[in-house]
């Protein structure tokens, strides 16, 4: 998605400008897409929702089965989904950390269109002798640092899944109705065995609904019962 991601320096880019645009061409390989836990409830009703195979468990909207790319973008870059989740209106910025520090610092994708829109503002103004972000920067830089405690205590939340071992492997099996030499299965992502959650201590239980992750895993479950899936995986 972030094809030349550059860190932003007020000195080197004193000149930027950029522009909002509903331009989602970035977003058309995208077949996944990472879901905080403030929009689970609300990105599971038009998208199944999953979990990677191993690595940090963030949950994943599935927006392809197909791997010709993301079906909620048109060929104008239109976004044509109901919802859209907080991944993807960041872009095309992103928190990075500084090297050898615990700073963060906002990353552009140099190559985005939004930085060559004849509408678009300055990043930056001069204030004296000093250079400033402007309210525009100060309104991404705000999203942004709101989006990485998200990202936090969604990893924190659902890396419980896998410290518990109640995630198992699935295939998703696609048929095509008009062309059975079409069919495929799609690999790669784990769901909640449901089976395994309640044979769980009562204590990690209670636990888990104080916490509403009982109540996601609700929701994460439903989101994928209208596809048809395999439990097992050679």
């Amino acid at each position: 998605m972030f094809k030349n991601l550059t860190p932003l320096d007020a000195v080197k880019d004193k000149g930027l400008k950029y522009k909002g645009l509903a331009d989602f061409s970035f977003a058309r390989s995208e077949v996944v897409c990472p879901i905080m836990f403030n929009e689970f409830v609300q990105a599971a009703r038009y998208f199944p929702i999953v979990f990677p195979d191993g690595g940090t468990i963030i949950p994943q909207a599935l927006l392809s089965v197909d791997k010709g790319g993301n079906n909620y973008v048109s060929a104008e870059g239109q976004w044509l989904g109901a919802y859209l989740p907080l991944h993807l209106r960041r872009y095309p910025f992103v928190l990075g950390q500084a090297k050898d520090s615990d700073k963060m610092l906002i990353m552009y994708d140099s190559k985005a269109p939004h930085f060559q829109h004849k509408d678009a503002e300055l990043l930056f103004t001069i204030d004296g002798e000093d250079l400033k972000p402007t309210p525009v920067l100060q309104g991404i830089e705000k999203y942004l640092l709101h989006l990485n405690k998200d990202y936090t205590v969604t990893r924190n939340l659902f890396n419980e899944l896998k410290q518990h071992d109640v995630l198992i492997k699935s295939t998703l099996n696609v048929k095509n109705k008009d062309d059975k030499a079409k069919n495929y299965s799609v690999k790669g992502f784990t769901i909640v065995d449901w089976n395994k959650v309640i044979k769980l201590d009562d204590a990690v239980l209670a636990d888990w609904t104080r916490k509403g992750l009982i109540q996601l895993i609700h929701v994460h479950l439903l989101s994928v019962q209208g596809i048809r899936k395999s439990n097992k995986t050679e």
